[in-house]
């Protein structure tokens, strides 16, 4: 069974919505603070009971949501560009295993101190509150994507199958999003949206 999970979440950090990325990346208009970002990250790393970032299942409050994060990275980059002045902004989570939107809820917390809604050091209070209301937002589903599974000691690598399939710079990386993002009807919109794999199989089984 897989031993780790990493997951990377997308946002297109710019004033103006980009019409190629509107399905893959989230779009915040408000420039966010990177700095106060990872010293959020920074308090959710090690194992601790993360209910507050969780949807529990069925309202069942037997099961245990304690979960652990090995590592948080996250990243300003614009291919071919300045950190400082790119307009994507990348979230990696790595853990052992993940509940029911813990990576999108963690990221919009993350946003939300990038935005200066919250402070980094309110981060630890919402951990210790056990409460879904304690924490922030949660990000829509359409930037996150799974792109890598650990088994022990080895590991699938997605975004590398990606590099080598569709190529490098901001147009392949596009693509490879475009194709490679699992897809499901979801009748309640009548529509077709993307689905990450954390939604889909919350705890990688």
């Amino acid at each position: 069974s897989a031993t780790s999970r990493r997951y990377r979440y997308s946002i297109h950090n710019a004033p103006s919505a980009d019409p190629l990325t509107a399905g893959l990346r989230w779009h915040v208009p408000v420039t966010l603070d990177i700095p106060s970002m990872r010293e959020a990250a920074d308090t959710l790393l090690g194992e601790h009971d993360f209910s507050s970032f969780c949807r529990r299942p069925d309202g069942d409050v037997s099961v245990s949501l304690v979960r652990r994060i090995l590592d948080i990275t996250i990243r300003r980059d614009e291919a071919g560009g300045d950190e400082a002045d790119g307009d994507l902004v990348t979230v990696e989570v790595t853990g052992t295993a993940f509940c029911h939107q813990m990576v999108r809820s963690i990221v919009g917390t993350l946003v939300d101190v990038g935005r200066g809604r919250f402070g980094a050091s309110d981060v630890p209070g919402m951990l210790a509150a056990r409460d879904r209301a304690a924490a922030g937002q949660v990000a829509p589903p359409h930037g996150l994507t799974l792109i890598e599974v650990g088994y022990d000691g080895e590991r699938w690598d997605g975004s590398r199958a990606r590099a080598t399939r569709w190529g490098t710079g901001r147009d392949a990386r596009i693509l490879s999003e475009l194709r490679d993002r699992p897809r499901t009807m979801r009748p309640a919109r009548n529509d077709w949206t993307s689905n990450a794999h954390e939604d889909l199989h919350p705890e990688g089984k």
